[in-house]
């Protein structure tokens, strides 16, 4: 946990300590629009990856790229690449190009096989990016056919999904570890012949795995820890990064939830994520228990908050 501060500072603009570092903004899955980011610390001649989730009908260059005098290209598939005989793209913050789809094809935005050059085609390895986008594409986890239930006519769909090597069965990947197996039909069984209840919420010590915000997957700081427990009269408390809630809840079978009454401390820390996540936690109004899992959702944002248990 880190160390409480009430003392003021200011925010510089900072690049990231890695050469180069891509991420997402402005995901708008009505306008059919993503827009990805760059920050780099070293001069750009050729950058290349592929953004997974979606399929590609365009691709715009942000205008640092426009005034760099180099090209884009890409294809469906989300392979982008920059290349040209202009000037690199020089250190900065930039956005680097807006994607536009036609369709969503999985639960999961990603980043896949990133290479970045600099002068003379010399290979850049020190680079990060951020991790997944919820693309919303999936509302009920386990309801493979999209009727608003999980049963059993989700598991044989999802059963043939992988008897016949289909890759339209997004809603199956109850591990979300972007594979459709036999683990995922053994969840989705055991959500099916053992329903949960409240006791499989209550007096439980649940620890915030990683959350949703905007559209974009965040993780939880090294060193931090946020947690949440349900106890029985409709009373919640939660021990965050730097911070004290507690409150009441109210629960409505299968999967509504509220939070009122809620209170915080508001101790100040620097680099911290706990009023992000308490604001997700105030909105929330859908609950969905995976297992060991237990996701909060604002259905209108997209929102969430995954906790897990031992």
């Amino acid at each position: 946990m880190k160390k409480p501060t009430l003392a003021l500072f200011i925010l510089f603009s900072i690049v990231t300590a890695q050469d180069v570092y891509l991420s997402f903004e402005n995901y708008n899955a009505d306008e059919e629009s993503l827009e990805i980011w760059l920050a780099n610390n070293v001069d750009l001649y050729g950058v290349q990856f592929t953004v997974s989730g979606f399929y590609v009908m365009d691709v715009t260059p942000g205008v640092d790229v426009l005034e760099s005098g180099n090209m884009l290209s890409f294809n469906s598939s989300g392979l982008i690449l920059m290349f040209g005989f202009g000037m690199p793209i020089q250190p900065g913050e930039h956005h680097f190009c807006t994607i536009y789809f036609n369709e969503i094809n999985y639960i999961l935005a990603c980043f896949e096989s990133l290479y970045f050059s600099g002068w003379g085609g010399q290979s850049i390895e020190d680079y990060e990016f951020e991790e997944c986008l919820n693309t919303g594409l999936c509302l009920i986890l386990g309801d493979v056919n999209d009727d608003g239930e999980i049963d059993v006519i989700d598991v044989i769909e999802s059963v043939d999904c992988i008897l016949n090597d289909m890759d339209t069965c997004f809603c199956a990947d109850m591990n979300n570890d972007l594979e459709i197996d036999i683990t995922d039909i053994v969840i989705m069984i055991e959500l099916i012949l053992h329903p949960f209840t409240i006791e499989d919420i209550i007096n439980v010590n649940w620890t915030l795995d990683y959350f949703v915000f905007d559209g974009e997957v965040n993780q939880i700081y090294d060193g931090d820890e946020y947690t949440i427990t349900f106890l029985e009269q409709n009373n919640t408390y939660g021990y965050f990064d730097c911070n004290t809630i507690w409150g009441n809840y109210s629960i409505d079978f299968p999967d509504q939830i509220e939070f009122y009454n809620m209170w915080t401390t508001y101790v100040y820390c620097i680099d911290s994520q706990d009023m992000m996540i308490y604001s997700i936690l105030l909105s929330v109004n859908r609950f969905e228990l995976q297992s060991l899992t237990l996701i909060l959702q604002n259905t209108e944002t997209g929102d969430e908050l995954h906790f897990v248990h031992d």
